[in-house]
């Protein structure tokens, strides 16, 4: 039995660990699982994904979401239901965006993966930076909860390719950071970037960017232009620097370039250069052609854009109409805009209260699933340990045994020799005597030599026919055997304590491991007798019906 534990154990083991492997999988689908993939629809996404018109995508993404969630395919869903928001974000819905990507956070924080938190973590918060009249408002709490949130995700990302995506869009960010940390970051950019030179342009525009929303013109015309060299760093962007510089004919050829009615993508070819175009004409007071690209903006913005470029458009109004000397038609949108902006921010400062909290859970959650996950592999680390060092020990102690089975079939090689050497001796004597004894008879049965022999010759010789070889040889492999096996009588004894000299020299001849033929011979029976006997032997031993002799007493 044993044996054969030992030679199936590492079946069992490893039968066992996929079990217990298939288990922990289980388990980790369970609480984890993306569920269904739905094909068809995933090769939809992608195609969706390739149209540059931000517009006409809002409604296949939206009923793609909706589709992937109905069908359990909770990864398409998610990263569908993002860039939706994303794409709604984009188009000025900044707080809905922001409100809807806080409920997946708080809904689905199992399965986010890094980037989809970091795009998350970062519109939530350029939500509440970047408009002109939110920026800095945002609760210092979750500012911190959400910047500490990204930056882990940065430190923890092994690709360059995404950890360069990050900590650009990281360094864009309108976040008070000391010149310390900037040069930090702008060095973190340029070692894993695979383009230094594109790197440094991008960081240069970013600069201009920062520059721009701290009213810092000639800095943002410095690295503008830096960041302009081999080509535009975006749609007009270097015409809106010109304006804000006050070089005005220069911002007007750069804006006129970019606006582009017929191309694909509206939001980036039609409606930001309607918006600059109309500031600048009223920098420039051609009212007539502000007036025009302020119709043009307004219309577009009422068709297809959120709250946040309704509140720009309010405030371009004021100002076209204050350049105007139009008072009341100033003060007309000069409230509207008020209006809107108090509504937004009121909405805004809501969410961000109960926001907070959902910044904090989604820690926790995140957390708590790494903890099962350590603790299952945990688990799993130590149950191999476990089996490996207890299977360890069972096959040190097999080998042990092993080697002490050796060592007394080594012993019993031994004694089966010596045992043939004396058994030879004494057929050797034995030949010997029966030569003596044939040579007495002759003697005694001659009746000259008898009378020749005197009465002292006579006992001579009578004696040396009874001496005769009388079993020493039995004596001479008992002693020697009972030197290598010292216990083996006594435990034999205290099996059957009526057991007899003829029984031990069996049980002695077995341990040796000598063949029925070959203790028939030196028993001088036939090889029947010696089942026979062995037969008796065993039922005297009280040994397994299912045992054999021969075993229990190599075992013994």
């Amino acid at each position: 039995m044993f044996k054969f534990f030992i030679r199936f154990s590492w079946y069992f083991y490893l039968i066992f660990l996929i079990l217990l492997s298939w288990a922990g999988i289980r388990m980790y689908l369970n609480h984890f699982s993306y569920g269904n993939e739905d094909k068809e629809l995933r090769k939809k996404y992608i195609d969706v994904l390739q149209n540059q018109d931000r517009l006409s995508i809002m409604s296949d993404l939206k009923q793609i979401y909706e589709s992937a969630k109905l069908n359990n395919d909770k990864k398409l869903y998610i990263e569908s239901y993002i860039q939706y928001y994303l794409n709604r974000s984009n188009l000025g819905f900044k707080q809905d965006a922001s409100s809807a990507l806080f409920y997946l956070l708080d809904t689905e924080a199992n399965y986010l993966q890094p980037d989809q938190l970091f795009n998350i973590y970062n519109l939530i918060l350029s939500a509440s930076l970047d408009p002109y009249y939110f920026r800095e408002n945002i609760e210092l709490k979750l500012k911190e909860s959400i910047v500490a949130e990204m930056q882990k995700i940065i430190d923890n990302e092994n690709s360059h390719k995404k950890k360069l995506a990050y900590l650009i869009s990281f360094y864009g960010m309108n976040i008070d950071r000391s010149e310390g940390e900037l040069l930090s970051l702008e060095k973190e950019i340029l070692q894993i970037a695979p383009d230094p030179i594109a790197a440094q342009k991008t960081i240069h525009y970013r600069k201009a960017l920062k520059c721009r929303a701290k009213k810092q013109y000639k800095n943002e015309l410095y690295y503008m232009k830096l960041a302009s060299i081999g080509g535009e760093p975006g749609v007009g962007e270097l015409g809106v620097t010109y304006r804000n510089n006050n070089m005005l004919d220069n911002a007007e050829h750069q804006l006129l370039a970019s606006f582009k009615p017929n191309h694909i993508s509206k939001m980036e070819n039609y409606f930001f250069p309607c918006v600059n175009l109309a500031i600048l004409y009223i920098k420039k007071q051609n009212y007539e052609r502000a007036g025009l690209y302020l119709k043009k903006a307004e219309e577009f913005c009422r068709m297809y854009l959120g709250e946040f470029y309704h509140s720009e458009i309010l405030e371009i109004k004021s100002n076209f109409y204050k350049a105007q000397n139009l008072n009341e038609m100033a003060l007309k949108a000069m409230i509207a805009e008020k209006s809107h902006i108090i509504h937004q921010y009121s909405t805004f400062y809501l969410n961000n209260k109960s926001n907070a909290f959902v910044i904090n859970e989604v820690r926790e959650i995140r957390r708590s699933r790494n903890y099962i996950v350590f603790t299952f592999f945990s688990v799993m680390a130590g149950i191999i340990s476990f089996f490996f060092l207890y299977l360890h020990g069972v096959l040190k102690k097999y080998r042990s045994s092993l080697q002490d089975r050796e060592s007394e079939i080594n012993k019993s090689t031994e004694l089966k020799q010596e045992l043939n050497n004396a058994f030879n001796k004494f057929s050797e004597l034995s030949h010997i005597s029966e030569k003596k004894d044939k040579v007495i008879n002759a003697i005694m049965s001659n009746k000259d030599a008898k009378k020749a022999l005197n009465h002292k010759d006579i006992m001579l010789l009578n004696e040396l026919k009874s001496f005769t070889n009388t079993g020493n040889e039995w004596s001479l492999v008992k002693n020697n055997f009972h030197i290598h096996f010292p216990e083996f009588y006594s435990k034999l004894m205290k099996i059957n304590p009526s057991l007899t000299e003829l029984e031990l020299r069996y049980a002695t001849y077995i341990k040796m491991g000598l063949t029925n033929a070959e203790i028939a011979t030196l028993l001088n029976i036939n090889v029947q007798s010696v089942a026979t006997f062995k037969y008796r032997l065993k039922s005297r031993l009280n040994v397994d019906k299912v045992q054999s002799l021969l075993e229990f007493i190599i075992n013994f």
